[in-house]
Formats: C-alpha cells, structure tokens, sequence
C-alpha cells in the first residue's frame, strides 16, 4: 500500500463542466491518513457502504490519494482523458488545475502520473461502473452521455461520512491531496517539488498542509518532557 500512495506527480487540463466549490468550513482541521489501516478503512467503507455507488466512489479516493489531484479537478475528467486508443488507461495525461487556469503564469498544463496501481483499479472500475457517461465520474447510472458529473460538494459528504463511520473525524475532500502529500514526501523527501505542486507561495505553508508541522511540534513537546523527566 505504501507503493500505492508513493510515486506520482501531477498536473491539470482545464474541462468544461463543473467548477463548484466546496464548504468545508473546517479545512484547517482536515488532516492526512497517516495510518495505512485508516486509508484501508476508508476505502472499504467507500466501496461497501455506499451502494451502487460504492466503486465509484472507492474509485475517486485511490485517484485523490494517487494523483495529489484537487477533487474538483478529480470530477471534471471525462473518460477520454484516461485512456489511449486502444481503451487501455494511460500511464500519463495533461491537466491545468481549474482554481488557478484564470491567472497568467499559473496556467500552464502539467502532466499526472498515473502509477500501475491506479491504472489496475480505473479499468476495474471502468469495467464495472454502472454509468457511461462520458464523465469518469457520474451522477447518473443511466447511457445518456450528457449527464453531469458528480458534484464536489455530495463527495464531500459522502467522504466525511464514510470516515465518521470507520472513525476518522478530521477528514474531507483536502484529505486526499494531504495524503497525497504527506505519504511522496515520506518516500522522497522532495518538499520542493509538493510546493510546486500545490502552487503554494512558500515551503512552510506545505509543511503545514501536509502535517509535517504538527508532527513536528509533537516531537519537541516529547522530546522536551523526556529531558525534564531525565534531569
């Protein structure tokens, strides 16, 4: 599993369809699974407890956490931005993150890996889906191709839910990028290349986002209560 969340890099493409915002009014206090049992949790309550719609929605979290993608971006795909000619999923694509696509030098389309992990649970789902749609994401479980997208804001209680239920409470749609985040720089060490990616102004704010901060923090808390105990 460590694999399955290690290797990526991303990037944006910019899609029509749907840009809505998500209100986590609680952003600050979303945090990554730094716990693989907590990633295997969620994902099974995704996929088990959700019905129908169970794989999809599985689905959008092993892509969150594989791609650092923003789960708007994440909704916005249509199944032609996946696959090659053949049908098979690609092992790259381009994307322009649609926060950012308005501003000048911020515009620029990146490329998403997609590790072989990722490719695997894409074509089972693909496969399996109940919708064909040509978003990759749909609402609908029916064959009209012009049905919208999955919104941002019903996967964002749809993941907040499914965490609740296995015991995760500081979880949101962020957590999947977090987590994203948190488990490459643990594998790479590459601080550099997670600001450049989450077009964050300064590395402290990575950190931040990332929970590198807090980790910190706890370790000198018990780094100084271990010192005083020992004097």
């Amino acid at each position: 599993m460590s694999e399955y969340l290690a290797k990526t890099h991303t990037n944006r493409k910019y899609k029509r369809g749907q840009h809505m915002k998500v209100h986590e009014t609680h952003l600050q206090n979303v945090a990554p699974l730094k716990d693989i049992s907590q990633i295997e949790r969620l994902m099974a309550e995704l996929k088990n407890n959700s019905g129908k719609y169970g794989l999809r929605n599985e689905t959008i979290a092993i892509m969150g956490i594989c791609t650092g993608m923003r789960i708007s971006d994440l909704l916005s795909l249509r199944v032609h931005d996946i696959i090659d000619g053949n049908g098979n999923i690609v092992e790259e694509f381009r994307h322009i993150d649609i926060k950012t696509s308005h501003t000048r030098h911020n515009n620029k389309a990146h490329t998403i890996f997609i590790i072989p992990e990722c490719q695997q649970a894409l074509a089972y789902y693909l496969k399996n889906r109940h919708s064909r749609s040509v978003w990759l994401f749909s609402t609908s479980s029916t064959s009209n191709h012009k049905h919208a997208p999955l919104s941002t804001n019903r996967y964002y209680h749809i993941i907040v839910n499914a965490g609740m239920r296995v015991g995760i409470k500081t979880i949101g749609t962020h957590t999947l990028r977090k987590t994203f985040g948190y488990w490459f720089y643990k594998s790479t060490g590459d601080i550099i290349y997670l600001q450049q990616l989450f077009n964050h102004s300064d590395i402290a704010i990575t950190r931040r986002y990332i929970g590198l901060e807090e980790e910190k923090m706890k370790r000198l808390m018990f780094d100084q209560f271990s010192a005083q105990n020992k004097s």
